[in-house]
């Protein structure tokens, strides 16, 4: 994926500047930013090399001129291009725009400068609060994109950088575009970075949301009958169709099923369970077009995956079914809107913790909480090529932590034989030009030579690639589930940390699903030493991996039986919801 070379002139650029010309000045330099964001370089050539060192070295000398005015209709696309602008940076011998920021820092009419150039890979620092202070529309507008500056936390500095971001909400932070770059962005990401403070940001954005339902009026006529499932990802190859299909499967014989999908009509869903469906887009919600919501007749609205897309976000602020429901699509709290319950998995969730965890009640149902599909992959008994072992991280690039990553690099200084940990790290990485910069970054952290990564690549080459691997490790805070089940397909023992919420609980569960609690480990510690077993213990090793090829994963984990207590659920909430909601409990609703 290499894109062709920069278009642009320097003479010319410079050209501009000297004439005076700003505003064209300013459009070329966006010109080429936005080709940088949109073509992702995999390697460097030395020509490709040079042209980015070249841009780079022109763009940051007459960013920084004083007289050089940036005009308010420049100034939101400056800012949007924080993200593309610190990765290019990153990819030339600048690394980050640390002196830039000290030039600007006295200068006048810098404000805009700053936001664009002011990102996680900075030492430079500047307060929240200051930024905040310059104007909070534009601020509002920076403090979102500062989360997709990079795609993962690698490093000391990011992963510090980016927390201390999120601990410093300024309550003056409001919606400032449409998009997700200009607004909620950072709910989804915010729980990536840290599954505590993360609350805070759900909170403040949903109570910047629900201001702009105020006069949106709902004619709700409730059927019993009729149920409404809202998200934008209900295709096959959707790790939230994955989790949830069976569970909505498991309504279709006693409930008529409304598919709400959010955002483009050619997307290609499933619409083999739903007698109607109804279509919301993006700029539908922001003109507030909402007929295909405000008559209906849903007594209760599922939305499998509150948090990953910008419409699903905005319609949990808005009441348009009596009974509103979310669940492990994405499997956090949204800390407010209009929700009532969230269906989870008494094999997965601490009840004593459901105060701590989550806003909405909570309704405990038998087993994982979640249903997986079975992948859509014949294993070929692969393996790898060569002494080194491959140790599988199936973990996308917003995984990859710091601290986790240290417990990594603890494995390979005690590993007394060479590794090579494969990350599958997601298509993420070709946004913004963030390939490059993340590799170098965890390169920094675990030694070049010693890791692997594998951006978006077809479903089968994934597949494939993790068969060849020796066994698969999960990640931490935020661990995986639909991930853990290709790594158990394809027969692979999966090593996880053990913590408190489903995030990183949901592969333990699969491992005492499956009989094999053995790679569930509950420190750091203990987890490094589990690997290093493997590494070290060939029989051991092979044990594991024989005693994953006996199990019988079709009873064990695809056993369709949990379907039956999803739809329990339903039913008990609609016949309980207005005695359940007059109770004003947080305790958890349990479904036998």
């Amino acid at each position: 994926m290499t894109p062709a070379t920069i278009t642009f002139n320097p003479r010319d650029t410079i050209a501009l500047y000297s004439r005076g010309s700003y505003d064209e000045l300013s459009e070329s330099l966006l010109a080429v930013l936005a080709f940088l964001d949109c073509n992702t370089y995999c390697t460097l050539t030395p020509e490709s090399s040079y042209c980015c060192n070249v841009f780079v070295d022109v763009f940051l000398t007459l960013f920084v001129r004083e007289d050089y005015l940036i005009s308010d209709r420049h100034a939101a696309a400056f800012i949007q291009f924080n993200p593309v602008i610190a990765n290019v940076v990153a990819m030339t011998p600048f690394r980050n725009t640390d002196p830039q920021l000290e030039i600007l820092r006295n200068q006048k009419a810098n404000f805009i400068k700053i936001l664009a150039l002011y990102s996680p890979r900075n030492l430079v620092r500047f307060t929240t609060a200051d930024l905040f202070g310059g104007g909070a529309l534009p601020a509002s507008l920076w403090y979102s994109v500062w989360y997709e500056s990079v795609e993962g936390f690698p490093t000391r500095l990011i992963h510090e950088n980016i927390n201390r971001h999120q601990d410093s909400l300024d309550e003056r932070w409001m919606i400032a575009a449409a998009g997700p770059g200009g607004s909620s962005f950072p709910y989804s990401f915010s729980t990536y970075v840290d599954p505590v403070s993360d609350r805070n940001i759900k909170r403040h954005i949903n109570h910047c949301i629900r201001p702009r339902f105020r006069d949106v009026v709902v004619r709700n006529v409730p059927n019993r009958k009729r149920v409404a499932i809202v998200t934008a990802r209900w295709a096959r190859t959707s790790a939230v169709y994955k989790s949830c299909a069976g569970f909505v499967a498991s309504l279709r014989p006693q409930y008529d099923l409304t598919l709400v999908q959010l955002y483009n009509r050619e997307t290609d869903f499933d619409a083999s369970l739903f007698s109607d469906i109804r279509y919301i887009s993006a700029e539908d919600l922001s003109k507030l077009r909402l007929d295909a919501l405000t008559s209906n007749d849903f007594m209760l609205a599922y939305f499998p995956d509150i948090g990953l897309d910008e419409a699903g976000r905005y319609l949990s602020n808005l009441r348009f079914a009596p009974i509103q429901v979310t669940g492990y699509g994405h499997p956090v709290s949204t800390w407010g809107g209009e929700l009532d319950y969230f269906i989870a998995g008494r094999d997965v969730e601490l009840a004593a913790k459901a105060r701590d965890h989550y806003a909405e009640r909570l309704v405990l149902i038998p087993g994982i909480g979640a249903i997986p599909c079975r992948p859509d992959y014949r294993p070929h008994g692969r393996s790898r090529q060569g002494e080194r072992l491959i140790i599988n991280c199936p973990w996308f690039a917003h995984k990859c932590a710091w601290p986790h990553l240290r417990t990594l690099r603890d494995i390979l200084d005690r590993s007394p034989q060479p590794l090579l940990f494969r990350f599958f790290a997601g298509p993420g990485l070709y946004r913004h030009n963030a390939l490059i910069p993340f590799t170098r970054e965890m390169e920094e952290v675990l030694g070049v030579g010693n890791l692997e990564i594998v951006p978006q690549v077809p479903y089968a080459e994934y597949m494939a690639r993790l068969e060849e691997g020796d066994f698969s490790i999960d990640s931490f805070p935020f661990g995986g589930y639909n991930t853990i089940i290709d790594s158990l397909w394809v027969r692979k023992p999966v090593v996880t940390l053990e913590g408190e919420r489903f995030i990183n609980r949901a592969a333990s569960a699969l491992l005492r699903q499956i009989g094999m609690a053995e790679l569930i480990t509950r420190s750091a510690q203990e987890y490094a030493d589990c690997i290093l077993r493997l590494v070290n213990d060939a029989g051991w090793r092979q044990m594991l991996r024989d005693k994953v090829g006996a199990i019988d994963l079709e009873r064990t984990v695809f056993d369709p039986g949990y379907g039956r207590y999803f739809r329990k659920a339903i039913d008990y909430l609609i016949d309980n919801h207005v005695e359940l909601r007059d109770e004003h409990s947080h305790n958890p609703i349990y479904i036998d």
